[in-house]
């Protein structure tokens, strides 16, 4: 059987819908509610503008589980941004 995530993530890809998969699901997949937290801390804590630039990866996935992409133009904008070096600070 697959995980939670990667089930919820498998679904998603085929075409069905957050709510969908969560209602029919008879366990948790903590991932979606702790990546949008995420989101809302990164926005409230950090400064600076273009956090999606900063932190693609967290903001594409809260998007495609808020529905506001597709998991196809997620992974589209991932592979569209420009190469750069990557600062850990």
């Amino acid at each position: 059987p697959l995980s939670r995530k990667r089930s919820l993530g498998y679904r998603l890809g085929k075409g069905e819908s957050v709510d969908d998969i969560l209602s029919s699901m008879t366990e948790v997949a903590e991932g979606v509610d702790t990546s949008k937290a995420l989101v809302k801390f990164i926005t409230e804590k950090t400064r600076g503008y273009r956090l999606d630039l900063k932190y693609p990866i967290i903001f594409g996935v809260a998007n495609i589980l808020e529905g506001n992409l597709t998991p196809r133009e997620g992974l589209e904008g991932l592979m569209n941004m420009p190469l750069r070096n990557e600062s850990y600070q």
